[in-house]
């Protein structure tokens, strides 16, 4: 008999959702009615240029990517002017959430986090045997987490701002106060993967990785599925001092994003227009609520 690690009993694998394809098949419908709200795919779908890039690239399905990921840290680099070194990508920020854990988590650390947040935080914590702290409130409190943290002292104290999946964001002034409270004995994450939807509706709320650079525990993280349509290529990144990222850098595997997913995501981050479209998209509806 198979004898498994004992920290999978306790954990509950992640849901992602009906697909589409079941849906279609379970009421006949026609897929193109089907929207999936629980996913937050960009309705809009993805852009044009892109999907022009991904024929163009088809027959290179042979060829590794480019392993350093050359292009897309210089196109990061440029948007957020920061180094090349100051980045590491991954399939889907999902991945760079797991790098983490892995590089600072053992069965005798805590991970700190509100009441209701991304699912991943608490899978990856439990899969390296780690406890998982929450806060009373869903929103991310300052005293809150301050007492958790000078209480359990956790290894890990994640912000996911807009909070998934509860939708509320937690200004940049609240989120700085956080940070400088924590100790440098801890990994804070800022969870960015929707920041480009709160940027637009109040500058209060926009975070990017130069408000985090001075700090050397502190990672910020993007993604391209959401405002640049990329959900199904998994590509996201994260960003801070380059002795984290040199860090967490061993943590990732040879080519761990496609040369299609490579190729879609530079051409995403040049197609700015195709970005603000989908963001004034999400600012109109909202307005409609």
């Amino acid at each position: 008999m198979i004898k498994f690690n004992k920290v999978l009993k306790d954990i509950t694998s992640y849901e992602a959702g009906k697909p589409i394809e079941l849906v279609v098949r379970e009421y006949g419908i026609d897929p193109k009615d089907v929207v999936k709200l629980a996913s937050n795919e960009n309705p809009i779908g993805t852009s044009p240029k892109v999907a022009q890039v991904l024929r163009d690239h088809a027959d290179k399905a042979h060829l590794y990517p480019d392993d350093s990921m050359f292009e897309l840290k210089e196109a990061l680099s440029c948007k957020y002017e920061v180094k090349s070194e100051n980045i590491i990508i991954g399939a889907g920020s999902d991945q760079v959430l797991e790098f983490i854990s892995r590089a600072v988590l053992d069965d005798k650390s805590s991970v700190l986090m509100s009441a209701v947040t991304f699912a991943m935080y608490e899978i990856y914590a439990k899969q390296m045997g780690a406890k998982v702290l929450r806060t009373l409130s869903y929103e991310h409190k300052y005293d809150e987490f301050i007492e958790a943290y000078e209480m359990k002292k956790p290894k890990i104290v994640y912000i996911c701002t807009p909070n998934n999946p509860t939708g509320d964001a937690t200004s940049k002034a609240e989120v700085l106060r956080i940070i400088r409270a924590i100790g440098e004995d801890a990994i804070v994450v800022v969870d960015g993967a929707y920041m480009e939807y709160a940027s637009a509706k109040d500058q209060a709320y926009a975070i990017t990785p130069n408000d985090i650079m001075e700090f050397p525990n502190v990672i910020y993280l993007g993604t391209f599925s959401k405002a640049y349509g990329l959900g199904g290529m998994r590509v996201g990144y994260g960003i801070a001092q380059e002795a984290l990222i040199a860090q967490l850098s061993k943590m990732r595997p040879p080519f761990n994003i496609s040369s299609l997913s490579l190729a879609a995501a530079i051409e995403a981050s040049k197609d700015t227009d195709f970005v603000e479209e989908s963001i004034a998209l999400h600012t109109q509806e909202i307005q409609t609520l």
